[in-house]
């Protein structure tokens, strides 16, 4: 499995004006530009290449994804916010959450996520 994401867009500061376009922002803003980031998912075994997924998911989704992926379990008393994202890549389920959910003292803001197959 290959995983390619970023975090809280481009920065501004760098002098690009458009640097997150066609979206507005970026890092320490609360534009599409920050909250709106890439994720592919390569997995010739288990992801459908070309597949594209609209289902908002969010960076603490990686961790029990990733464990999943690896046949690890979850590590035991230990909240976990993410939830695994294999029945949704693979489309053999759906995942349904709030696009915005707080747990504590953090809050998660859930966008899109594409799977593609030829990542170059």
């Amino acid at each position: 499995m290959v995983v390619f994401t970023s975090d809280n867009g481009g920065a501004g500061y760098i002098g690009i004006p458009d640097v997150n376009s066609p979206f507005r922002g970026w890092k320490i803003t609360m534009f599409e530009g920050v909250l709106r980031v890439p994720l592919f998912v390569k997995w010739p075994a288990r992801i459908t290449a070309g597949g594209s997924v609209d289902t908002p998911v969010a960076h603490i989704d990686m961790m029990p994804t990733l464990a999943a992926a690896a046949g690890a379990p979850l590590p035991e008393g230990v909240i976990i916010d993410g939830v695994d994202l294999l029945p949704l890549v693979t489309g053999e389920g759906v995942i349904t959450w709030p696009a915005i959910s707080c747990s504590g003292r953090t809050a998660t803001i859930r966008w899109c996520a594409t799977v593609t197959g030829n990542c170059r």
